[in-house]
């Protein structure tokens, strides 16, 4: 019996397609429009889920990886602090080379940009690393560096929860709160797009939902 084009056959199937929303009320006020891929509607709650499947369907094909083997992922931070901006700026600008992309740094540890780490113990989980040699990075796509710290990116977090009802984490909130600062300087009237890496859930024993 052939399976209805609406029903998938397992939850791998359901990795991608996330839905791209408009931050109308978080923009409300700004000359500007921020549109956020909730990737956190990803089965697994975060945009791991896409390179996990990837990493996978790849060693199988190659043959690496056999039935019933162990696949064990040790980094912390969305799989390890660059793939994402790397894919995706490099069809951006494939697309339209006036497309601007930056990376996202918290404020005292924008390695990356190429400061050192002042304050390591910083809340934006999944950035800031000591760790700036990222093969995947290729700096010709890279347009500019943004650095929040732990207050903004907090309280975006929780202005997306109440105000757009999209329940995310740390690094999310350091996304939208940096695309606020682009809308509000050099790119106003501009579109941005982020990320809304994973969800919410994940952070309820932090104080990011202490209330």
């Amino acid at each position: 019996m052939a399976t209805p084009p609406d029903i998938l056959p397992s939850a791998v199937e359901a990795i991608g397609s996330t839905p791209l929303i408009d931050l109308a009320r978080i923009t409300r006020g700004i000359d500007g429009r921020i549109l956020a891929k909730l990737e956190f509607l990803n089965p697994g709650f975060s945009k791991k889920d896409r390179i996990a499947r990837q990493i996978i369907e790849d060693a199988e094909a190659a043959g690496e990886l056999k039935p019933g083997r162990t696949v064990v992922e040790l980094t912390s931070g969305n799989t390890g602090t660059g793939g994402s901006f790397a894919g995706c700026a490099a069809a951006f600008k494939e697309h339209n080379p006036a497309i601007k992309c930056f990376i996202v740094e918290p404020e005292g540890a924008a390695v990356l940009a190429g400061e050192p780490v002042t304050y390591p113990n910083h809340r934006i989980q999944g950035g800031g690393y000591a760790m700036a040699d990222l093969p995947l990075l290729d700096s010709e796509l890279i347009d500019g560096y943004l650095k929040v710290s732990d207050e903004p990116a907090i309280e975006t977090a929780r202005r997306l929860a109440k105000e757009e009802g999209i329940f995310a984490g740390f690094s999310s909130g350091a996304n939208v709160a940096a695309a606020l600062q682009l809308l509000q300087t050099d790119f106003k009237g501009q579109t941005a797009v982020v990320l809304i890496c994973d969800s919410g859930l994940k952070y309820l024993s932090t104080d990011l939902w202490e209330n």
